[in-house]
């Protein structure tokens, strides 16, 4: 269900220039949210191929037709941005007063994925998906939110797949060579010729970008060179198309780029270097970690004896490096990176505020939605006389809290907390169809218990009534502290204790 309300716009380029790299890892989470959500690409001058794969998905293509900072500023002010939109950057090019022009349109929610520690100011999440980042290097704002590790790794719906399944291999026979969807300097060839010199005969998968600028002569050498291995040369390929490729294969040799992740996901024995700078904090991790067999700097790679290292490589070694990349990626990253993103975003935008008689109507809309209903102790139908009496005698009471929540003018949520003859309250909450699912119980119950303070209410004590089979609002409760008291056949209790 796409939630209407709510859409992911991603700022992000892809061109022979600035390569695919962000572009793909940019596509990965914007292929998760887009089953909940509404993505949206602005991208300026993007090559035909990401183009043509933006068409078969379910994510929308903005083109910018400037090249010029003002002049998309000005585009994407007047005819794109909306109030409740988070906007998603991920690219070098993007300065500062760039991403901060755009924000303050409605001063909109503002990510940032990022592997080389851009510090700026007015991002309220960061993304830094390399294995050992960590908060202290970023020079940010107090409150903004980090999601940082390969336990937030940005894989494609084929590779997140892969990551839960496990692989060991009992045979050596299959090479597979990826240096980057553009790969500007032309490693691959170099890479090639030295897997071609080994006499064992290998079948060798070469995988190249839209981007790639050297195909013709690639193509060339591969149809001169003699060698006993059998080359195939691929380009733009799907994510399951080069899945199926890694699986196929037991040695990777290829860039310290998002496609590190992607063969971790598979589990092979991966040589593997740098030739920009945004690679070497990934490869550093690697290195550390013997995720990889570390060969440095891929631009010195005629210093290397790249052939001695692949005949040296047994079937042992493959194995325990496998087990080692299986350990790191658990197929769940996207999931979390969503839940993350989804309650720091609600929990600074919501406005949470004292209910009055203006919410009426959202509230009984509220009250009789088909789950809500399903959810309650009294699962009958609430006929609007009844809800208008009740409501209003709820909104004068004494005994009676009720907090609304609204994302700008949309209607969330309510919690409502009822004093009982033991002078304790009991706890009523409900979301709004479009936001369930999303982990917000947790963030409006953690709002409404803090404005309760203010009333200053000493050693109140909370109770929760929740349905046995309720399993995630039971959740809630356990993570907001709250101590299970009871159960029936029907029905958990929960208290906690204001203090």
């Amino acid at each position: 269900m796409i939630m209407n309300e709510l859409r992911f716009l991603f700022r992000v380029d892809a061109t022979a220039e600035t390569g695919l790299g962000h572009y793909t890892r940019s596509f990965a989470l914007a292929e998760y949210l887009s089953y909940n959500f509404s993505c949206f690409f602005l991208m300026f001058n993007p090559i035909v191929e990401v183009e043509s794969n933006l068409i078969n998905s379910e994510i929308k293509l903005i083109k910018l037709d400037s090249n010029n900072s003002e002049d998309q500023i000005k585009y994407l002010k007047d005819n794109v941005l909306r109030e409740n939109d988070i906007l998603i950057f991920d690219g070098y090019n993007f300065d500062s007063d760039y991403i901060k022009s755009i924000k303050n349109t409605f001063d909109n929610y503002t990510i940032l994925i990022d592997d080389i520690y851009l510090n700026f100011q007015h991002c309220n999440l960061i993304i830094n998906t390399a294995g050992n980042s960590t908060i202290d290097k970023y020079n940010c704002q107090e409150n903004t939110t980090f999601c940082l590790g390969l336990s937030y790794s940005l894989l494609r719906k084929s590779f997140l797949e892969q990551a839960k399944l496990q692989r060991e291999i009992s045979n050596i026979d299959t090479i597979f060579i990826c240096l980057g969807g553009a790969d500007l300097n032309n490693i691959t060839l170099e890479v090639l010729k030295s897997v071609l010199s080994i006499e064992k005969k290998f079948k060798v998968h070469v995988v190249v970008g839209g981007a790639y600028q050297y195909l013709d002569s690639l193509n060339l050498f591969i149809k001169t060179v003699f060698s006993n291995s059998i080359v195939y040369l691929h380009r733009n390929l799907s994510a399951e198309e080069i899945k199926n490729l890694i699986i196929e294969s037991q040695i990777a040799i290829c860039s310290s780029s998002v496609i590190l992740s992607e063969c971790y996901s598979v589990g092979l024995f991966v040589i593997s270097g740098y030739y920009i700078e945004n690679q070497f904090q990934t490869y550093e991790f690697a290195k550390s970690n013997n995720l990889i067999y570390p060969i440095g700097d891929l631009n010195n790679l005629n210093k290397l004896n790249l052939k001695s290292i692949i005949e040296d490589i047994t079937i042992d070694n493959v194995n325990q490096m496998i087990q080692l990349q299986k350990s790191v990626i658990d197929g769940s990253s996207l999931k979390r990176l969503q839940k993350k993103i989804i309650q720091s975003y609600f929990d600074s935008s919501l406005i949470c505020r004292k209910a009055n008689k203006e919410d009426i109507y959202n509230y009984f809309e509220l009250v009789n939605d088909s789950e809500v209903r399903k959810s309650s102790i009294n699962t009958e139908i609430i006929l609007f006389e009844n809800h208008e009496k009740w409501f209003t005698g709820r909104i004068l009471s004494p005994n009676t809290y009720m907090f609304a929540f609204y994302l700008k003018q949309t209607f969330v949520g309510q919690v409502r907390f009822d004093k009982n003859e033991n002078n304790n309250f009991i706890i009523d909450y409900s979301i709004c169809a479009p936001y369930r699912g999303l982990g917000l119980g947790f963030i409006l119950l953690k709002k409404s218990i803090n404005q309760l303070k203010n009333y200053k209410l000493q050693h109140a004590k909370l109770v929760a009534e929740v349905k046995l089979d309720n399993f995630s609002s039971n959740k809630t409760m356990l993570n907001l502290g709250f101590e299970l008291q009871a159960t029936t056949d029907l029905i958990n209790q929960y208290t906690y204790d204001i203090k």
